[in-house]
């Protein structure tokens, strides 16, 4: 019943009540997750429609070139961060600084870095931090050489559907960690793809980054690829 309510007074809610062929528009979402929310609160019917990659443009190939471009040295671990805007709350980035946060105090001489893509300015920058603050990144092409170069995609958000840059990096033979959140249990199997932990649970968030980071070998098993 609420989320018939909320529906009634969205956007997508009011083009259906106004428009006179409303039993020929169609809701589509990527996940089965979104799906069923949909179908509890738009009579029509909502069907899966998934994402669709272009698979020589997000590969496993294409590390040893991006690892070179972002400057990362043999036996560095890079963690790749991505969000539009870094300061969402949604996105869950305070979850990825606190972790950060530890390892640093922990593990100083760790090798280990960063790499943040986005707006925002959460993080502090530096080559003491060890962040690298990337920015936005528009080329498709760009963006696969970074996801091709991490060696775990960290996706903090505490709210989502199906996201498309889970799926890149899962493209490019990236493992991903993830809170089971929305459709992320569809998007990544646990301990195959990547790593998913309670959502709700900041700390098993952290500790579980915490032990990746400080795990290459574990971290080189899950890949795919090159």
């Amino acid at each position: 019943k609420e989320i018939s309510s909320r529906f009634a007074t969205s956007p997508l809610g009011a083009v259906t009540r106004n428009t006179k062929n409303r039993e020929q528009l169609r809701l589509t979402a990527p996940s089965r997750w979104l799906t069923d929310l949909a179908n509890r609160a738009y009579p029509a019917g909502c069907q899966p429609l998934p994402y669709v990659l272009n698979l020589e443009e997000f590969c496993p190939e294409l590390r040893e070139e991006g690892r070179s471009r972002a400057g990362i040295q043999p036996g560095e671990v890079l963690l790749l961060a991505v969000a539009e805007n870094l300061e969402d709350p949604r996105k869950g980035m305070e979850y990825l600084k606190e972790a950060w946060r530890l390892l640093q105090r922990n593990n100083p001489l760790l090798k280990v870095k960063l790499g943040l893509i986005g707006r925002g300015e959460l993080f502090g920058s530096g080559p003491e931090s060890r962040v690298l603050k990337i920015g936005p990144i528009l080329q498709t092409r760009e963006m696969a050489k970074w996801l091709a170069a991490a060696d775990l995609f960290v996706h903090p958000a505490v709210q989502d559907n199906y996201p498309l840059a889970v799926m890149e990096a899962q493209a490019c033979g990236t493992p991903v960690l993830a809170f089971a959140c929305g459709g992320l249990p569809e998007a990544i199997e646990d301990h195959q793809s990547g790593w998913l932990v309670p959502a709700g649970s900041p700390v098993s968030f952290r500790d579980k980054l915490v032990q990746l980071a400080e795990s290459p070998g574990l971290l080189a098993a899950q890949r795919v690829g090159t």
